[in-house]
């Protein structure tokens, strides 16, 4: 399996940002042109300023000194690109491509530490992945392209903490523009060539939830990007919509993991929570209940397996699997 455990992934193909509006920067947009998708309609386009970097950065959402890294990146021809953590006092462990190098370079809290030596190209996806052990005595291990690059061992402490709080992506350099795409990270195992395919509801299995014009609710919550002109609301605990999704196009291809995403808010500042969940044969896998935001916002679950007797993915089940929410 790709990562024991796997903790985020996305390839953007909700057709938006996935990030609350603090944890990116200005410049930071979906992009929907072909030539600079590495896999569906979507990916993650960062264009920096003349003097000022623009970032992404995804919270990790458990507490970790080691982290392994998956994602396809494309860059231009001016300043350089990033991919690194930000560790919880503050500090910056990253890879950087220079655009003028062919080299994935580690910087330790902006100073260079090890040169990579696998020679890539600019204006061309890459597939970049990265291992952070962040400790005194720590490591960071690369591969790019599958192929094994970095391999560093001592300081990657800079300062007081080794906690992985964030994981950045960030563009540098006026006229610097970068293409992310099929985007993960989770603990335990490099991650390996993880590309994403976006499903969306096509029918209502069934459903409690309060439609906001007479169609089917499925047809209220398949807009790629997203709506808020159609929803489905539930105003009291204890109601649950179940979605069925589309097939999945898993020709030659091995399922890793699923990621449950919702676009959702709460209209008033009480506890009501929501649950989101997969159901696979009646049996379900949900990441618990989720305290939402009086504004809209994304919220996701990973399922690393199939809920129904626990085991690997298989492209019969996905083709089954049905997505719910639930109030709380």
């Amino acid at each position: 399996m790709a990562y024991t455990t796997p903790l985020y992934g996305t390839g953007y193909e909700m057709g938006a940002i996935p990030l609350v509006s603090s944890n990116y920067t200005s410049e930071v947009i979906i992009n929907s042109t072909a030539d600079y998708v590495k896999t569906g309609t979507y990916s993650l386009r960062i264009t920096s300023g003349i003097t000022t970097n623009k970032w992404a950065r995804t919270l990790v959402p458990v507490t970790t000194s080691q982290l392994y890294i998956s994602a396809y990146v494309w860059n231009n021809a001016f300043g350089y690109v990033s991919l690194g953590v930000i560790l919880d006092s503050g500090e910056v462990v990253e890879l950087r491509k220079y655009a003028a190098s062919n080299t994935w370079d580690l910087y330790v809290d902006g100073s260079l530490v090890q040169a990579g030596s696998v020679s890539v190209s600019n204006e061309q996806f890459q597939h970049v992945q990265v291992y952070f052990n962040i400790d005194n005595s720590g490591s960071v291990v690369s591969k790019i392209d599958g192929t094994d690059d970095i391999d560093y061992s001592g300081d990657t402490q800079p300062g007081t903490g080794n906690t992985i709080e964030y994981v950045r992506q960030l563009q540098n350099g006026n006229s610097g523009r970068s293409y992310w795409d099929d985007f993960s990270f989770g603990t335990g195992d490099w991650g390996g060539d993880i590309r994403f395919d976006g499903l969306m509801p096509n029918g209502d299995d069934s459903v409690q939830w309060t439609p906001s014009t007479g169609v089917g609710n499925y047809a209220l919550v398949d807009e790629r990007p997203p709506s808020t002109v159609d929803y489905v609301s539930a105003g009291s605990p204890g109601l649950e919509d179940l979605y069925d999704l589309a097939d999945w196009p898993g020709t030659a291809k091995t399922p890793q993991f699923v990621t449950a995403w919702a676009y959702t808010k709460k209209d008033v500042a009480s506890d009501i929570q929501l649950q989101l969940f997969v159901n696979s044969n009646g049996s379900e896998s949900s990441g618990g209940s989720l305290d939402l935001s009086t504004s809209d916002a994304y919220y996701y679950h990973v399922a690393a397996t199939d809920p129904d007797g626990d085991g690997a993915w298989t492209d019969n089940a996905i083709d089954a699997l049905k997505i719910g929410v639930r109030s709380v």
